[in-house]
């Protein structure tokens, strides 16, 4: 008898101190949101341009689009980003400008590869660190500025 009645109460304990576990949990994980929010809040908007690198890029004649890898050093997760790309020819002169919305998910400390739609409708162009094309082309170079970030905040992280 006494063995079942401390059986139970060693198993009643381990479930009160479970369901106290589970409930510090969650106010941690509050407390890791509040913090995460107050370290967004002191961020500067050039600090944040430091942390997140474009490098990579690549658009050959025939490609569609224009791939480049983003490298997100800052403490949170990137959701989106506008990008404004300008490009120019070899001599300077500028061709067009566009400007890009990307839906991403790139998490802190990761790179990832986007794509965006090539300006070069009609494959005339290509870019001048790429495979130059065997027929005659223009090469072109082009110039990225970050426009904004959106971060993802979740509890979870």
């Amino acid at each position: 008898m006494r063995t079942l009645f401390f059986t139970i109460l060693v198993c009643l304990s381990a479930c009160l101190l479970c369901h106290a576990d589970e409930k510090y949990k969650g106010e941690r994980k509050s407390l890791q949101f509040k913090q995460k929010l107050e370290q967004l809040a002191t961020l500067d908007t050039e600090e944040i341009k430091d942390l997140i690198s474009i490098a990579g890029y690549n658009k050959t004649i025939k490609d569609k689009d224009e791939t480049f890898y983003v490298t997100n050093n800052t403490d949170f997760r990137l959701s989106r980003l506008i990008l404004q790309f300008s490009y120019y020819t070899l001599k300077d002169e500028m061709l067009t400008e566009k400007e890009y919305v990307l839906e991403c998910d790139i998490p802190s400390k990761a790179t990832r590869q986007l794509a965006v739609k090539s300006f070069d409708v009609h494959h005339n162009h290509y870019y001048h660190k790429s495979r130059r094309p065997k027929r005659d082309a223009i090469p072109y170079k082009v110039v990225y500025t970050l426009k904004r970030v959106d971060v993802a905040l979740s509890i979870n992280d």
